[in-house]
C-alpha cells in the first residue's frame, strides 16, 4: 500500500508541466520522495509541490550571495533634528538601499526573540509593471537612462512576481499577529498579485481589494471609449485576529429611560441585503401589541404589526419566533414601529462607529501632485500617492503607537502621513521608510520632503509654500535617523572580520530599534546575506 502511494506520487511529479518543474527539479523531487520515510510521504509531497499551486511560476528565492553581508549603518550627516530627539520628539527611520537587503536587516531587528514581528502596518506602492515608463527610458531590457527618478517598473511578469514574492514573504514575518498590509496596484498585475498574496498571507486573511478613483473625470488625451479611472488597494492581515479600526462618527445617545435604565432604540426589522420574506421566510410573522405588551397571539383590540416592504418584497424581522418569545421584554413600540432597546452599560465603548467604505473616491492623484508642488518638489517624482490615502490606511489600525513600514517609499508620502496623523490624534506612531538612491531620489526627494515637512524649508534653506496648519505650520516634533545599506565580503574563514562585523551590527541594530535584544550569531550572518554580489568594502 505504502509503496503504491510512493509510486503514485512519483508519477505525479513526472506529469507536472515543464513550465512549472524542469527536468532537474523533477529529478530532485523524485529522489526525495524515493528516500523519505513512508510515514512522511504525504507531507513531503505537499511541501515539494507547494510552489506550483498558484498557477504561475516564480522562483523560490532570488540569487543570494552568501559571501556578502548587508548591514544598515547610520549616516549621521543626513539625520533630521536628531540632536533634539531627547526633547520629546518622535524618532523615525529612513533606510537607503536595496529594499530586499533592508528587509533582511529589519528581520534581524524588528522580530523579537520569540519570532514575533514588531511591525503593525505596512503600506507599499510597488512598481505597477506598466509600459508607461518606457517613455522615460525605463525598460527591463535596457539600462535606466532617465535623468530623473522613475520606477524601474517594466519587468517580465515572472520577474515581477519573483521580485514581489520574496519581499512579501519577508514583510509577513515582520508583521505583528494583528498586523495589516496595504498594497497599491493597478490592472496590469492586480489579479496576479492577489493570487500571490493569497498564498503568502492566506486567503482567509484577505480583507478587501478596494478600487480607488485616481482621476476626477475622463481625460481628453485618449480616444478610447472606455477609460480606466481607478487603481486598487489590496488589504491583508497577518492572521484572522484583525486590528482594523471602525470609523468613529460620534457618541452614543440614550434618550429613553425605564426601570432597566437609560436606553436607545434600533428597529427590529432587518433592513440588510437579506432582509426579505423570500430570503428568510422563517423571520416573517405578525407581532401583536396591546396595552404595553407584545405577543404572537392576537387579542381583542390588539394591533397587528408586520415588517414593512423591503427591496420590493415583504420584509422580515431580525429575530426568530423563539428569540422574540425569550427577549420581548427588550422591545419598544413607537409610532407603529417595533424597536430593540439597548441599555447603557458603563463598561461599554460609548463611541458610535460605521464601517469604512471599500470604494475610495476621495483620494485623487492630483492631491498628491498638489502637495508636491506646495513643497516645491513638483516634477521630482511623478504619480506620488495623496497623503490622505495613507492617513486612511494607517488610521484603520487601532494602535495609535503603531510602527509603520514602507519599503517602496518613493517620495516619502507615508512618512508625512504618519507625522500628520500623530498631530491630529495625539498618536505616537513611528515610520520606517526604505528607498533606493537611483538618480539620487533618497536625498533629493525622500529626505528633502521629510525635512521640508518637519522644518518648513529645504535642506539647502529653500522656502516652501506648504504649511500643515495656521497654528502648527510644520511638524517640528519629529526626527529622522538615516541609515545606508553597506555590503561587506565575508567568508567562513574571516573569523576576525566576522567578530568585528557582529559588534558593528548589534550597535546599528540598537539604533534602528532601541528595544533590540541580542540574537544568535549564526542567525545574524544568515539573515543578512546580501541580495547580489558586491565589491568588498
Amino acid at each position: 500500500m505504502q509503496d503504491s502511494k510512493r509510486l503514485n506520487y512519483i508519477s505525479r511529479i513526472d506529469a507536472i508541466s515543464a513550465s512549472s518543474f524542469n527536468q532537474e527539479q523533477k529529478c530532485i523531487a523524485k529522489n526525495i520522495l524515493s528516500t523519505c520515510p513512508v510515514e512522511n510521504i504525504d507531507s513531503v509531497y505537499s511541501l515539494i509541490t507547494q510552489r506550483i499551486k498558484t498557477g504561475f511560476v516564480f522562483d523560490v528565492a532570488p540569487e543570494v550571495n552568501h559571501n556578502n553581508v548587508a548591514l544598515a549603518e547610520e549616516n549621521t550627516s543626513l539625520g533630521i533634528n536628531i540632536e533634539s530627539t531627547k526633547q520629546g520628539k518622535t524618532e523615525h527611520k529612513l533606510i537607503i538601499g536595496e529594499n530586499y537587503d533592508a528587509l533582511k536587516v529589519l528581520c534581524s531587528t524588528y522580530i523579537d526573540q520569540y519570532g514575533k514581528g514588531l511591525i503593525d502596518v505596512i503600506y507599499i506602492d510597488p512598481p505597477y509593471n506598466t509600459e508607461k515608463s518606457k517613455e522615460d527610458g525605463n525598460n527591463y531590457k535596457d539600462d535606466v537612462k532617465a535623468t530623473k527618478f522613475v520606477y524601474r517598473d517594466k519587468f517580465t511578469r515572472d520577474g515581477w512576481l519573483n521580485m514581489m514574492n520574496e519581499r512579501l514573504k519577508l514583510s509577513r514575518k515582520l508583521l505583528t499577529e494583528k498586523g495589516i498590509i496595504f498594497i497599491s496596484i493597478d490592472d496590469n498585475e492586480q489579479a496576479y498579485l492577489k493570487v500571490l498574496c493569497d498564498e503568502v498571507f492566506g486567503e482567509e486573511n484577505f480583507i478587501a481589494s478596494m478600487p480607488r478613483k485616481t482621476v476626477g473625470s475622463v481625460t481628453t488625451k485618449s480616444d478610447r471609449e472606455l477609460q480606466v479611472l481607478h487603481d486598487y488597494l489590496l488589504c491583508y492581515t497577518k492572521s484572522t485576529e484583525m486590528n482594523l479600526a471602525l470609523k468613529c462618527v460620534g457618541k452614543k445617545v440614550y434618550p429613553y429611560r425605564d426601570d432597566g435604565g437609560e436606553f436607545y432604540i434600533v428597529p427590529l426589522q432587518d433592513n440588510g441585503p437579506h432582509g426579505t420574506k423570500s430570503a428568510r421566510p422563517n423571520l416573517w410573522y405578525p407581532i401583536y401589541y396591546f396595552n404595553g405588551e407584545f405577543s404572537l397571539d392576537g387579542k381583542l383590540d390588539s394591533e397587528m404589526i408586520i415588517p414593512n416592504d423591503h427591496r420590493n418584497d415583504a420584509g422580515c424581522w431580525m429575530w426568530s419566533k423563539n428569540k422574540f418569545l425569550s427577549s420581548k421584554k427588550d422591545l419598544f413600540y413607537k409610532d407603529g414601529t417595533v424597536y430593540i432597546k439597548h441599555y447603557f452599560h458603563k463598561d461599554e465603548d460609548q463611541n458610535r462607529y460605521q464601517h469604512n467604505k471599500t470604494w475610495l473616491d476621495n483620494f485623487l492623484n492630483k492631491n498628491g501632485s498638489l502637495t508636491m508642488s506646495a513643497l516645491g518638489l513638483r516634477g521630482k517624482f511623478d504619480y506620488t500617492k495623496p497623503v490622505e490615502l495613507l492617513k486612511f490606511c494607517i488610521g484603520l489600525c487601532k494602535n495609535k503607537n503603531a510602527t509603520v513600514l514602507d519599503f517602496f517609499a518613493g517620495s516619502g508620502t507615508t512618512g508625512q502621513a504618519v507625522m500628520e496623523l500623530n498631530r491630529e490624534d495625539n498618536g505616537g506612531r513611528r515610520f520606517i521608510l526604505v528607498t533606493n538612491n537611483e538618480n539620487n531620489i533618497a536625498i533629493d526627494v525622500t529626505l528633502e520632503r521629510l525635512n521640508r515637512v518637519i522644518n518648513g524649508k529645504g535642506l539647502n534653506g529653500a522656502d516652501i509654500e506648504w504649511k500643515y496648519s495656521i497654528d502648527f505650520p510644520y511638524l517640528i516634533n519629529n526626527s529622522v535617523r538615516v541609515f545606508d545599506i553597506k555590503n561587506y565580503e565575508l567568508k567562513l574563514s574571516d573569523i576576525t572580520k566576522a567578530e568585528e562585523l557582529l559588534i558593528k551590527a548589534e550597535k546599528e541594530f540598537k539604533r534602528l530599534n532601541e528595544s533590540y535584544g541580542s540574537r544568535n550569531e549564526f542567525d545574524i550572518y544568515r539573515e543578512l546575506a546580501a541580495l547580489n554580489p558586491y565589491k568588498a568594502v
